[in-house]
């Protein structure tokens, strides 16, 4: 049971910057030359369960949570767990956020269920969950290789690596993903890699990478196409850029998930 609930601290989805650091380098959709909102931002949420209880939380989410989330108007939301590596008992919820604005609204789950279904709601959910932490990612096409097309279906399986970054070397180490990493990851992971930077709650230094695979097999593949392609080779230069990195295997999990073409199934 551990296995099938257990996940990391990802993402993906996927690393952090504090709101002074991040406001330079940050993509913005623009009209004519002023920006208007932040672009490509999800909000994830890393929740930990109880182990006593991650059987009912995983049926609670199923069969209270998602619905209100539908009536709420969410329209997509991907749940990841890990498989046999990570940590137990944690989930990890990934929706898209047009624009920050949406926090000055009521949240999804209170203007579903109104205020005092959702006072009960929440007394449930705190039962059965050890602790949760939310932040904004930002997507990061830039640094990313073969983009899924938006109706592709999900990846059953990706490698997550979180990447601490020393202060003052961001533009550096993009630099290096850029013209170093990128070609070789475009041919070990044709399903996709996916990078992204936390905009608000998290370290302001992380870098969180998710290489997409259908199975620990195409897993296995991709790693031993990026040694042929010379991936140790180049990693030296990271030398004094990055301090730390951690990884972890992510399954995708399709009952806890909100996806349209599930929704539309589910109206014929």
């Amino acid at each position: 049971m551990q296995r099938q609930i257990a996940t990391i601290k990802l993402y993906v989805v996927l690393g952090a910057l504090l709101i002074a650091a991040s406001l330079a380098p940050l993509s913005f959709a623009q009209s004519q030359s002023q920006p208007t909102t932040i672009s490509n931002l999800y909000l994830v949420r890393v929740t930990r369960v109880k182990l006593e209880t991650a059987r009912e939380y995983s049926a609670f989410t199923q069969n209270e949570t998602t619905p209100a989330l539908k009536k709420g108007g969410v329209k997509l939301r991907n749940t990841l767990t890990s498989t046999i590596f990570g940590e137990a008992g944690e989930y990890i919820f990934v929706e898209p956020v047009e624009s920050l604005k949406r926090f000055d609204e009521p949240e999804s789950l209170r203007k579903a269920l109104g205020d005092e279904d959702y006072r009960a709601w929440l007394a449930k959910w705190a039962r059965l969950v050890a602790s949760s932490h939310a932040y904004i990612v930002q997507l990061r096409p830039d640094l990313s290789a073969n983009m899924p097309k938006p109706d592709a279906p999900p990846a059953k399986f990706a490698m997550g690596v979180r990447i601490t970054v020393a202060p003052g070397r961001q533009a550096e180490y993009e630099s290096y993903v850029k013209n170093d990493v990128l070609p070789i990851l475009q041919k070990a992971y044709p399903k996709g890699v996916l990078t992204s930077k936390v905009l608000l709650g998290g370290n302001g230094n992380e870098y969180r990478v998710l290489a997409l695979t259908d199975s620990f097999a195409d897993l296995e593949n991709g790693m031993l196409v990026a040694t042929r392609e010379g991936f140790a080779r180049i990693q030296p230069k990271t030398a004094g850029i990055v301090l730390h990195t951690e990884n972890s295997v992510l399954r995708y999990v399709p009952e806890l998930s909100i996806r349209p073409e599930a929704q539309k199934a589910e109206n014929k």
